[in-house]
């Protein structure tokens, strides 16, 4: 990742916030919840998709749609 040209800042922010969530009991990345992400990583809702479109296609981040709701995780 740290070598990865196309990560601007608002990625890492993201990913940072993603690597947060890491349970060490259990030895896996937790979910979050998309809204709580873009919070407290400070980017913008609509930004934010784009964002996370590439960190996906990339393979850095797993999605899951509940309904309505879109969940968010590392893949590790």
């Amino acid at each position: 990742m740290q070598k990865d040209k196309e990560l601007r800042h608002p990625h890492r922010k993201i990913l940072a916030r993603l690597l947060d969530e890491f349970d060490f009991l259990e030895g896996q990345f937790q979910e979050i919840h998309f809204s709580k992400l873009v919070k407290e990583a400070h980017v913008g809702k609509n930004a934010a998709r784009s964002y996370l479109s590439l960190l996906e296609t990339k393979g850095y981040i797993s999605a899951r749609n509940d309904g309505y709701r879109k969940f968010l995780r590392m893949r590790g």
